[in-house]
């Protein structure tokens, strides 16, 4: 599974910091080619960022993930909680954000806020507050697959994009069959 795959590569912070830096190569090689090179580039940057912390966090190998979701570690003394900073520190961030968003902000006056980001006509601000069968699914799957195979989207990119054999051979075509079976089930 992706969890033994994942282990049969060193956790360690050289190897994530040469993955996040092949994707950050990847991502400005992709930016120089766009039509919409504006657009592309807030996306390269964030995306890259996104990759650096993953790699830095080493988030992206499921045995780090398990250890965090291993609550019987504690009695062994081997529990990881070092996800709760990286969970912790992306909230801040996205909080942060936010208070420049017009509207949204909980500490500066709308005169000082934003309508828009630099490379878009406006944001995209969730208009749903509301608990649905759609948001209750989504999250039951998510979990499902993080729990199982340790693996979420971000670091199944990052390790599908490092060309890891056994998240390209599971979890990939997994998660675009989810994909498919969530469309197709949003348009009954």
């Amino acid at each position: 599974n992706v969890l033994q795959g994942s282990r049969s590569v060193a956790p360690n912070k050289a190897v994530s910091m040469a993955i996040a830096g092949t994707i950050d190569l990847l991502a400005i090689v992709s930016t120089l080619r766009s039509k919409d090179r504006k657009k592309t580039i807030g996306a390269a940057i964030s995306g890259g960022m996104f990759a650096l912390g993953l790699g830095i966090s080493q988030m992206i190998w499921a045995s780090k993930i398990k250890l965090f979701l291993d609550f019987t570690a504690l009695k062994r003394g081997t529990y990881d909680p070092s996800l709760c900073a990286v969970l912790g520190s992306s909230v801040v961030v996205s909080w942060i954000g936010y208070q420049f968003v017009k509207g949204q902000s909980q500490i500066l006056p709308d005169k000082r806020t934003l309508l828009r980001s630099l490379s878009s006509s406006n944001f995209s601000i969730p208009k749903s507050s509301g608990i649905d069968s759609d948001l209750v699914g989504g999250a039951v799957f998510f979990g499902l697959g993080w729990g199982l195979c340790g693996l979420c989207p971000g670091p199944a990119v990052f390790q599908a994009a490092a060309g890891i054999l056994p998240t390209l051979v599971e979890f990939v075509p997994a998660f675009l069959l989810g994909a498919k079976f969530a469309q197709d089930y949003k348009s009954l």
